[in-house]
């Protein structure tokens, strides 16, 4: 496994990668009209994809013309730190606890960059019916969503979602891949977390912790098989 980048090793690559220009310099980069591409509307980015704009004390990390992360953003209790676009494009921050994400809006300014606290995504859970349905039972469960919360037992249950499939008695309530797996664990440990958090990153594959999903699962009534297409 990669060793983690430190904090200087980090902002360095950040820094290499995403090279300084003036704030008011035109852009190195652009969309322009490919024909010959519809599946991209007609668009292809031509130029340097990545750069960085100084604002104050803040710094604005663009890539294809957006800006996509901001470092030394001015926060409303006043502290400075990191705010980021998720993988739906909106903006958050880690709170102070640095477990959950708070979203909210920036004001990129010449001078600085704010940002404001808004409105929190809101997650409702399916309803439970005579149907089998997977996520409904493990959004219902509240000794399920409370183990959740641990980072590995929530690495181990999107490992286990990924690459099985599920039964309550002869019914299969789930066989989806990467994807839903990964936007599930993120609806479900309720921390302003999205699916490009999971997927397709996971974590080590930690056997204990995997056999631990299994017990939740079947103390609700689930029986998971491995995928027909593994087998």
């Amino acid at each position: 496994m990669t060793n983690k980048l430190s904090d200087e090793e980090h902002q360095a690559s950040l820094d290499r990668n995403f090279p300084y220009i003036e704030q008011d310099a035109e852009a190195p980069g652009r969309w322009v009209s490919n024909p010959l591409s519809p599946a991209s509307s007609g668009k292809r980015w031509d130029g340097q994809r990545h750069w960085s704009t100084r604002h104050g004390n803040a710094v604005v990390r663009w890539g294809l013309g957006e800006p996509i992360r901001i470092d030394f953003t001015l926060y409303p209790d006043r502290t400075r730190g990191v705010v980021q676009k998720n993988g739906y494009g909106r903006w958050r921050r880690l709170a102070m606890n640095a477990r959950n994400w708070i979203h909210g809006t920036v004001q990129i300014r010449g001078d600085d960059v704010t940002f404001s606290d808004g409105e929190q995504p809101i997650y409702t859970p399916p309803p439970r019916t005579s149907a089998p349905n997977l996520e409904a039972d493990l959004a219902h469960d509240a000794g399920f969503l409370e183990a959740l919360q641990d980072d590995g037992f929530a690495d181990a249950t999107y490992e286990v979602l990924k690459q099985d499939q599920f039964y309550k008695g002869e019914l299969c309530g789930w066989r989806a891949g990467g994807g839903s797996a990964a936007r599930l664990i993120a609806d479900l440990r309720g921390l302003g977390e999205c699916s490009s958090d999971w997927d397709p990153w996971g974590g080590p594959h930690d056997e204990s912790r995997m056999r631990s999903v299994h017990e939740h699962l079947a103390r609700i009534g689930w029986r998971v098989e491995a995928k027909e297409d593994q087998e």
